[in-house]
């Protein structure tokens, strides 16, 4: 389906923690400045979303558990699945007694709705030796009931809709964030840590608040200058139209990309402004196509031998007998050189013609002293604008 349309955000509160300040002084060419310091600093600052208590930018954090040997039975799927949760229950919310991890059950209780676990059994000891060829078989009983509930309660025919930072995301916007996940799993070597989670999840982000904030600017220039619409808009209008559109989608950008490090949102954003530079050149050249008057200097010439030829037929009937063959010759000459050029003109300026019409019934208006055409055109470009 169609993606959402933008939705203006409040922009994201930023960490007070390590904001640059600018501080005269000089320093040594080997040893950096206290203002360099600060403003690398600045640079790597972390943008984190301020949410109330009942909002998170997350919906929903599972850990996964191997090698679980703690069921007292195996046979009941809901006492084991009732063991699961008394054992999220006492990690993350029950033990505050390690002070170092206080901080990350924390962090972790104010981004996602739901937390949650599934332990699954050690697969047997057949698929640990080097001869295993990935026999499905020779993989343990329970292993394999336990991985087949658990697919089908994450796989199921009832998906939540994706939400990250309250926004619903669209089917291309999750496909960033799926692609973001699986290529810090492509070394295979290293683990991701936390950190990196994080930047993968930022990035994915901005990648999606580019792509919303480009795609709402396209949106409010199409009602003005897109490819529906068939007036032309002076150059003048349309760049004001330009400016105005750009800044509300740089502010759009900016509530949407809210989270990670400061330097990598606002390379994004360069990226955007280009890319708002690069759209607005396709709506100008577009617009220009559509004025009336464009390369009316290439006309200028036929139009003139066109009406030379016709003032000089009919000086040529005016002043010479009708019994000269000569004359004749030349008036019918002259006739056909201006009938032919009008019937150029008009074949290839036939898509023009409509847009000509109206030109000129504006300037006739206005030259009559009249406003009319002018009030009916802004009237109606403020009708069709809406704003971000």
């Amino acid at each position: 389906g169609a993606p959402p349309p933008p939705v203006a955000l409040t922009p994201a509160a930023r960490l007070k923690k390590g904001a640059a300040e600018k501080e005269n002084g000089g320093a040594s060419e080997k040893t950096p400045s206290k203002s360099t310091t600060k403003k690398d600093k600045a640079e790597d600052e972390v943008l984190i979303p301020e949410f109330d208590d009942e909002q998170k930018p997350f919906q929903r954090l599972e850990f996964l558990v191997r090698d679980w040997q703690n069921f007292e039975d195996e046979e009941n799927y809901h006492l084991m699945k009732r063991e699961m949760n008394d054992y999220i229950q006492g990690v993350i919310f029950d033990e505050k007694k390690v002070e170092d991890l206080a901080a990350t059950r924390e962090q972790i209780l104010s981004c996602y709705e739901n937390i949650s676990c599934f332990t699954l059994p050690f697969p047997g000891r057949a698929v640990t030796k080097k001869t295993y060829n990935g026999a499905i078989d020779d993989i343990d009983e329970l292993f394999r009931t336990l991985l087949n509930r658990y697919v089908r309660q994450t796989f199921g025919s009832m998906l939540d809709l994706k939400r990250i930072n309250g926004q619903e995301l669209t089917a291309p916007e999750l496909a960033n964030y799926v692609a973001a996940y699986v290529k810090l799993f492509q070394s295979g070597a290293n683990f991701p840590t936390a950190k990196t989670m994080l930047e993968a999840t930022s990035e994915a982000n901005n990648r999606n608040a580019k792509a919303r904030a480009l795609q709402a600017y396209k949106k409010e220039m199409d009602l003005l200058a897109g490819p529906s619409r068939k007036k032309f808009v002076e150059v003048k209008a349309l760049k004001s139209h330009h400016i105005a559109t750009a800044d509300a989608t740089i502010a759009l950008f900016k509530g949407l990309a809210n989270m990670g490090r400061k330097s990598a949102i606002d390379a994004t954003r360069k990226e955007l402004e280009k890319d708002i530079e690069s759209e607005f050149e396709r709506y100008s050249t577009m617009n220009s196509q559509r004025n009336p008057f464009q390369n009316i200097e290439y006309y200028i010439v036929p139009i003139g031998l066109a009406l030379l030829s016709y003032i000089l037929r009919w000086v040529a009937d005016a002043s010479c007998s009708e019994w000269s063959t000569t004359c004749r010759h030349g008036s019918h000459a002259l006739g056909h050189v201006y009938a032919t050029i009008f019937m150029f003109m008009l074949i290839m300026s036939f898509g023009r013609i409509t847009q000509l019409i109206s030109h000129m019934r504006t300037v006739m208006k206005l030259m009559m002293g009249g406003n009319g055409g002018v009030a009916e055109d802004t009237g109606n470009r403020q009708a069709d604008k809406k704003y971000l």
